[in-house]
């Protein structure tokens, strides 16, 4: 297992940040659905 960063928004409001635990963490996948590219802060 390994952690994600994660993010969640929802209507241009984020809902959910933060570090989830993910048994897929080390798998080279690509995202599905509508990814948008933001900057780190």
């Amino acid at each position: 297992m390994g952690v994600r960063n994660l993010r969640a928004e929802l209507d241009d409001v984020t809902i959910f940040e933060g570090e989830v635990d993910c048994a897929f963490a080390d798998h080279d996948s690509e995202p599905m659905g509508e990814v948008s590219k933001r900057r780190k802060y």
